[in-house]
């Protein structure tokens, strides 16, 4: 054949169109996409750096997509077993063979794609994949890829070098039993130049030749066995271009396969909705998939206004029972909750020396539950009295840094112990609850931020994000101006304002201030025998000696570099040895571990975030830090890496129980003229940390200052009354 009447090698598509039936009327046994199947002969030969002609060439990564997917498919429908492998031997006809290497064609048979052929042409293919049903008759499908190129007449006036070129790959067997046996079809990729008077021919998935199986072919526990007679198709004539008619006698087929184990049917249980939660079912050969992930039995938590499918696949070896609902939508919405209300009374002209406040609330959101390191079951959230920025509302990404407080309860429903507070909770599910509280202006003092609005605020605990319940109501103690004159405050106790002459404390006499008499400096009135000498009215104040002024290194440090209590987390607890208790004031030593051996670390106090010096640690892992004279209670002990912040920086974190000093806490109510000697204990977080599961909040800060007047000293030589007055904090003597 001439150079000129051969067409160029065309290229085939990637899939074909196949029809249900094959073309001798027998209903094919796949039932799902018959002509896909076609494209499983590319799956799993391995085609790399083998020789394949080129319009065989296709995206065999697609077509083992493809071909998997109609395999698994079609192997776990009900009663079919998977066949895994699967083996054939066939020399397509032995007489062709023989033309081609005869001397007349002088040509070659060569195997492609994965298969094997001897020194004869007889060609293997290995590893065919398919499925197997064993009901009331036996009927399957298998497919392989690879195959056989004959090419002969070389010359160079053909196109392609020779003048007879043809390709048989990518078989595929369907067999079904019959009455009369087990009968087949065999489907091949089919390609031939024109040559003589044929035309040529380039197909996908030919009806190529019939399949008469012998009695021999049989399942046997896990295989398939047996031979084949083969005669030509009519739509596989093209294919030997002329060569042979329809029903000429192919050389017989050896088939051989492995079965898998049968497939057992199943029922999916359907998943149960119970408000915000979908219950998943546990079921013996079913898996439920969410977003194209399998979930674990158990509860799943919906996502209000956001609906999911759940769908319900059989996992290997088994099969979905057929018309077995297999899919269910679930959509959950929230109930609306009001906006929580809240109220404090009186909240402006406040006493700035102690005023009773009574905080109630209403209407707040209960229903976030708490994560399993808190010590209560609901969230719940913190009312917190002192200063919040304008963008105060963790809803709206505002930091823990934009909320201080200086007095504090968590409401919620477990505990009632303070400082918790147990909510009432109404009939609607929202929750209530009343707190009364002194407070005092120097305390809240203490907390006050450059631009921060002094306000009552309610914050959402737990790390939940609850809008409806960031709640604030501005307060303000009244004017210093209407306040009593401040040297009201220095008089002296009742009963001694009347031993003074009129007249004497207010034109006292140099003389007589200077120069006392030495009986009236060594013979002081009573409850003064502890006030230093006059001169020593100009050397600092006993309280600047015994405890630091708010600020000093021994109150809570100001966290500039932004550690939280929130970077504490379960993940990051442990990994460093921290001392189970300790005495306000102690040194104590925490192990981290001699592997950080020479770097530097930040600790830190929470709740407050009190930063220490950075620490370099020892070469036997170890730091040491002295703990504040006026901290206690049960607090966590983190250590960061230096300069670092966040949950990411913390190398790890423990807790600690930290008790008042020996000597402090005895005079908290003494030497108060005035019979009053309540002493203030504010519970102090960081907004909106939680507590440790085992300690509550933790109780940091200054004690409140309290005012206390000194004694009064009479001088007798000039009748003159000076007047010393002391400030002291809570527990410390004068």
């Amino acid at each position: 054949m001439h150079k000129s009447s051969l067409p160029p090698a065309p290229q085939v598509p990637l899939s074909c169109t196949q029809p249900e039936k094959s073309r001798d009327g027998r209903v094919t046994i796949a039932t799902r996409a018959t002509a896909l199947m076609g494209a499983i002969a590319l799956s799993t030969a391995g085609l790399a750096g083998v020789s394949v002609p080129a319009h065989a060439a296709t995206d065999a990564g697609v077509a083992a997509t493809i071909a998997s997917t109609m395999v698994q498919t079609d192997a776990s429908e009900s009663g079919q077993r998977e066949i895994s492998q699967s083996e054939i031997s066939w020399g397509i006809r032995s007489s062709f063979r023989n033309y081609i290497k005869g001397p007349i064609a002088n040509g070659s048979i060569t195997a492609v794609g994965g298969t094997g052929a001897d020194s004869a042409g007889i060609v293997t293919w290995s590893d065919g994949a398919g499925s197997l049903k064993e009901a009331d008759s036996l009927s399957g499908r298998v497919s392989f890829t690879g195959g056989v190129s004959y090419r002969g007449h070389a010359g160079d006036q053909y196109e392609d070098g020779y003048g007879l070129n043809v390709d048989l790959t990518n078989p595929t067997i369907e067999f079904e039993e019959t009455a009369a046996g087990v009968t087949g079809v065999l489907y091949i990729d089919a390609f031939a130049n024109p040559y003589g008077a044929a035309t040529g021919i380039d197909k996908k998935q030919v009806a190529f030749a019939n399949l008469t199986f012998s009695d021999d072919f049989a399942v046997e526990g896990d295989t398939l066995s047996g031979t084949a007679a083969v005669t030509l198709h009519e739509d596989g004539v093209d294919a030997f271009i002329g060569f042979y008619e329809a029903g000429s006698e192919l050389d017989p087929i050896t088939f051989s396969a492995t079965l898998a184990p049968e497939i057992t049917e199943v029922s999916p249980e359907a998943p149960a909705q119970n408000g915000g939660t979908v219950t998943i079912p546990e079921v013996e050969g079913i898996e439920y998939v969410v977003d194209g992930e399998v979930v674990s039995p158990g509860d799943l938590d919906l996502e209000s206004g956001v609906p999911i499918k759940v769908t319900a696949r059989a996992e290997e070896g088994y099969a979905l029972t057929e018309g077995a609902t297999s899919e269910w939508t679930f959509e959950y919405e929230a109930p609306v909750v009001a906006e929580a209300l809240l109220t404090v009374t009186p909240s402006s002209e406040l006493d700035p020396n102690g005023q009773t406040v009574t905080i109630h609330g209403s209407g707040f959101d209960t229903s976030a539950d708490a994560p399993a390191y808190l010590p209560v079951n609901k969230a719940g959230f913190y009312v917190q009295i002192g200063w919040i920025d304008e963008n105060w509302r963790p809803s709206e990404g505002a930091p823990s840094s934009a909320r201080s407080n200086a007095y504090s309860v968590w409401v919620q429903d477990t505990n009632g112990d303070d400082p918790y507070m147990l909510w009432e909770e109404a009939e609607d599910g929202t929750a209530s609850f009343t707190w009364e509280i002194e407070i005092d202006k120097a305390t809240l003092d203490e907390k006050q931020r450059e631009g921060a609005q002094l306000a009552v605020f309610t914050t959402p605990a737990g790390g939940t994000q609850q809008p409806m319940n960031e709640t604030m109501i501005p307060i303000s103690f009244a004017d210093e101006a209407e306040l009593p004159d401040p040297d009201d405050s220095e008089s002296p106790e009742p009963g001694d304002t009347e031993s003074p002459e009129p007249g004497e404390s207010e034109t006292p006499e140099p003389s007589e201030t200077e120069t006392p008499e030495p009986s009236e400096s060594e013979t002081p009135e009573p409850g003064d025998t502890e006030s230093p000498e006059p001169g020593e009215n100009e050397s600092p104040e006993a309280g600047d000696t015994e405890s630091p002024e708010p600020g000093e290194t021994e109150s809570p440090s100001a966290d500039a570099v932004g550690h939280n209590v929130d970077d504490l987390t379960k993940n990051n607890r442990g990994d460093i040895d921290v001392p189970t208790s300790a005495q306000a004031g102690d040194t104590i030593t925490v192990n981290v571990g001699e592997q950080y051996a020479g770097e530097q670390v930040d600790p830190v106090l929470f709740s407050d975030p009190y930063v220490f010096d950075t620490a370099t640690v020892a070469d036997d892992g170890s730091i040491q830090v002295t703990l504040p004279n006026n901290v206690t209670g049960e607090h966590r002990f983190a250590v960061y890496f230096a300069g670092e912040t966040g949950a990411d920086g913390v190398l790890g974190w423990s807790t600690i129980t930290i008790s008042a000093a020996d000597n402090e806490g005895q005079e908290a109510n003494d030497g108060d003229d005035t019979g009053d000697d309540s002493e203030k204990t504010t519970t102090v977080g960081s907004n909106d940390n939680e507590a440790d599961k085992a300690g509550g909040l933790a109780k940091t800060g200054a004690e409140a200052v309290v005012l206390a007047i000194g004694g009064l000293l009479l001088l007798a030589a000039g009748g003159g009354v000076l007047f010393a007055s002391r400030a002291r904090r809570n527990g410390m003597q004068q």
